[in-house]
């Protein structure tokens, strides 16, 4: 396996290429990003591209990848309306996209002999997902959970409640698990459980 991350302008967005026996999934496609994930992936068959949620810069090259590459576009059913209009001021043309599939709570996706389960996460928005490896010992969790911190719960459709709830599912897993967040660096369950702990209560 491997696991490419692309920062990208203008917020810092992560998004990230995972490959894994001549396949590659898409997390994220942020602005700006399409050439440098098409040459990642260029000796492979890109099998998925996932929005950890709805928002524009996690999904603004969605439509771009998804017609140079042929993959299929998943997101949460909560957030699907949102690749239609993505309700903010943007300074930036984004292009809407449909997907083709709905992520849904443990439903599971595979890429070669990895297999990443779907764990539900509103909070930040409705139909926020974190994807996890349970062997790989790895998860991604968009604007869920990041290091030191959690993604903001002041937006529209956001709920500080349904986040408490999300970051307690999170913390429940093995302290050993690496977060791959949204935006940001690397961390560990282990690293941000503390800090968890004392929100949620």
């Amino acid at each position: 396996m491997r696991i490419t991350k692309i920062p990208c302008p203008p917020l810092g967005t992560n998004t990230y290429v995972i490959t894994e026996e001549k396949e590659s999934t898409i997390i994220d496609p942020s602005y700006s990003c399409t050439q440098k994930v098409l040459e990642i992936t260029k000796n492979t068959k890109v099998k998925y591209i996932i929005n950890t949620h709805g928002h524009p810069d996690h999904t603004w090259e969605n439509q771009q990848l998804k017609e140079k590459t042929k993959a299929k576009l998943l997101i949460h059913k909560a957030d699907s309306h949102l690749l239609k209009n993505p309700e903010f001021k943007l300074p930036i043309p984004f292009t809407p996209s449909t997907p083709d599939e709905f992520l849904e709570e443990n439903k599971n996706i595979t890429l070669g002999k990895l297999k990443f389960k779907i764990i539900h996460t509103p909070g930040h928005s409705p139909g926020g997902i974190c994807l996890y490896e349970e062997k790989e010992k790895i998860i991604f969790t968009g604007d869920t959970l990041f290091k030191g911190t959690y993604g903001r719960t002041d937006l529209h459709h956001s709920n500080e409640k349904e986040m408490k709830n999300s970051l307690k599912k999170l913390a429940q897993l093995p302290e050993e698990i690496k977060i791959y967040p949204g935006h940001g660096s690397e961390t560990t369950i282990g690293e941000e459980k503390s800090w968890i702990e004392k929100y949620v209560k």
